[in-house]
């Protein structure tokens, strides 16, 4: 029989009237029972945000990124082969749950009212859905295919509002392309969109090109005011043409070098007809001659005008796409929801020229001969052109007999690939003709260009968080040497910094209630024993040892952690189960990521809270019960 135990539970079940030690210890126990609900609580909360934050930036980024080793990290992905042997395969690696493909470029979106930097994520159809199933918040998610090419967008909310912009909105988008050093090019005035009009115009003259003097331009007195020209200052023209039939826009431009011969301010009708004339401020433009800047043109044509300083200055070439509006998604994290936009990755594929797209252009269809040249669009300068009729070399054009074939096929490939690294895959295009009715009828087939055989990366969903670094070992160790892995810790280093923070305030609270509940457990354990002097002196003299003596107020002091520990756990359970089920408690979410105080229970905390206090305050509370070996028996019984 456990003696001490025995007399321990004999005191608890004890209902002596004017015992002084019963508020002190009710009090003990509420403050347990506050200080395990309040560690609870702290727990649940920050796993929460833990779990939600991360789950957020993961579900954009995903765990592992594969990458070409040149990539410098920016938003601009280096190309990559798609053919590797790891994808898809790697999908059924342990601890692996999906592999998809990605590219990322930036641009600019433009409306009437605004622009605004994006960073357009380019997606397959091997994109997982999961995350952004219950994140979209109008419109719906993007439907994806191989073979044809989606014109849709998902944008935040955050840039919808900025932007104004709803469903079904056609989004102007601007990617810039590499710098180049050019001389003349130095962009010093706005570039004007304008439509021609007609001849009746009595606006304020800005621009006038003399097709009678190449060499010469008149300006206005506010372009020259503008742009601080002076006589025999050198100006250079660059007129574009818009095609808005096409879904991309087709900028031809001209380039020609101008010297300032007089600066004037006159109405339209006193300028002479032979003269290309912009007027000032308005929508409009007034061709006299079709001619005047080497185009056939008209009415309602679409030109852009720029006047460039002539200047060896850096330049950057740009495209234009436009999107519509498929969807709108919210996800509350600001780093993502204010610049990324998700699209069909072919777009980024064709805007960056990977691979190479081949065409075979028809010239001219002279009676029973066709006059074809091999056109190429790629990165690559270095291109060879092999056609499938003997004698034909290089680009062209070429003469050949449309009696004698009905077929030709050329195959264009890069010459100046040193390593598997750079290699650029060929592309193909036919061209068929045949003759109806005297006439010769061409037909071409091209394959859309081996772009679609690249990708910027890899990203790969594992199924555990705390296997990342492991799984990330093991994938860099079976990848390409050309390719390079990073985890989302390092592409979100400051997110993930601060969520390891939050930890240290988990830690303080948890001390804290820990050390409160030391404090109260104390002075209740110590009223206890003087409370209870006089059994203790009878104790010693029965012969009790002083150790049996201290084990029966250290059972008695566990047994009202034990009590505070279930107490604090029923409250703290309660509340964590309340704001789970209905949100109660709600936060900014510009600046939280989150709409409502997350909740997220881990079992294994829970058990290692509670242990954890009823070990520490059990074993703690050895040393104030030293005090019992100090009394004197004959002092003890003689104690009233």
């Amino acid at each position: 029989m456990n003696t001490e135990l025995f007399i321990a539970k004999r005191i608890i079940g004890g209902k002596s009237s004017g015992n002084i030690s019963r508020p002190i210890v009710r009090i003990s126990i509420l403050g347990i029972t506050l200080g395990v609900a309040v560690m609870i609580l702290s727990l649940a909360i920050v796993n929460g945000f833990q779990s939600q934050i991360r789950d957020k930036v993961i579900g954009f980024g995903a765990h592992i990124q594969i990458t070409h080793y040149a990539n410098s990290g920016a938003y601009e992905s280096a190309p990559v082969l798609k053919n590797q042997s790891f994808y898809p395969g790697l999908n059924e690696a342990d601890g692996v749950r999906h592999i998809q493909i990605y590219a990322t470029k930036a641009g600019i979106v433009e409306t009437k009212e605004d622009i605004q930097g994006v960073v357009v994520k380019g997606i397959g159809s091997d994109f997982d859905w999961s995350f952004f199933e219950d994140k979209i918040v109008d419109g719906k998610l993007l439907q994806l295919n191989d073979s044809t090419k989606n014109d849709s967008i998902l944008v935040s909310k955050r840039i919808a509002q900025k932007l104004k912009l709803k469903l079904g909105d056609k989004l102007n988008t601007y990617f810039f392309g590499v710098a180049q050093n050019k001389p003349g090019s130095q962009i010093t005035s706005k570039a004007s969109t304008l439509s021609i009009g007609n001849e009746q115009s009595d606006q304020q003259v800005i621009l006038l090109i003399n097709k009678s003097r190449s060499d010469s331009m008149v300006v206005s007195k506010a372009v020259a005011t503008t742009l601080q020209l002076n006589i025999s200052d050198k100006l250079t023209t660059r007129l574009f043409l818009e095609s808005d039939a096409s879904s991309e826009t087709q900028a031809f431009y001209e380039s020609r070098p101008f010297t300032i011969g007089d600066i004037q301010e006159k109405q339209l009708q006193d300028w002479n007809a032979s003269m290309l004339t912009l007027t000032n401020g308005k929508d409009s433009v007034f061709f006299a001659s079709s001619n005047a800047i080497g185009y056939p043109l008209n009415i309602n044509s679409r030109v852009t005008a720029r006047l460039l300083k002539e200047a060896p200055v850096t330049v950057q070439s740009y495209k234009v796409r436009p999107f519509y509006i498929g969807g709108i998604y919210e996800t509350g994290m600001e780093e993502i929801d204010k610049r990324v936009i998700l699209a069909d990755i072919q777009h980024i594929q064709k805007l960056n020229k990977w691979g190479i797209e081949a065409h075979i252009l028809v010239n001219d269809e002279t009676g029973d001969s066709l006059e074809i040249e091999g056109i190429a669009y790629s990165n690559t300068p270095n291109l060879d052109y092999q056609w499938s009729i003997k004698g034909l070399r290089g680009k062209g054009p070429h003469k050949i007999s449309a009696s004698a074939d009905s077929m030709v096929q050329l195959i264009v490939s890069d010459v100046s690939y040193v390593s598997d690294s750079l290699e650029t895959i060929p592309d193909t295009a036919l061209l068929y003709w045949n003759s109806v009715d005297g006439m010769l009828e061409t037909r071409e087939v091209t394959s859309g260009g081996s772009g679609k055989y690249y990708t910027g990366g890899f990203e790969v969903l594992i199924d555990e968080y705390d296997d990342l670094s492991r799984m990330d070992e093991i994938i860099y160790q079976n990848i390409g040497f050309n390719l390079n892995s990073t985890t989302i810790l390092n592409e979100y280093p400051e997110i993930f910094g601060w969520l390891e923070m939050i930890d240290i305030n988990v830690y303080v609270i948890i001390i804290l209630m820990i050390g409160v509940a030391l404090i109260n457990m104390t002075a209740a354990l110590l009223t206890l024993i003087l409370e209870r002097t006089n059994m203790i002196g009878v104790l010693k003299a029965l012969g009790a040892p002083n150790w049996s003596i201290r084990k029966i107020f250290l059972y008695n002091a566990t047994y009202l952690i034990g009590k505070g520990l279930i107490y604090g756990n029923i409250i703290g359970l309660l509340l964590c189960f309340i704001q789970y089920k209905f949100g109660v408690i709600t936060l900014p979410q510009e600046n939280y990521y989150v709409s409502i105080v997350p909740i997220n229970l881990n079992f294994y905390h829970l058990l290692y809270l509670n242990v954890g206090t009823l070990l520490i305050c059990s074993i703690v509370l050895i040393l104030p019960s030293y005090l019992v070996t100090k009394i004197s028996p004959i002092k003890a019984i003689r104690f009233n």
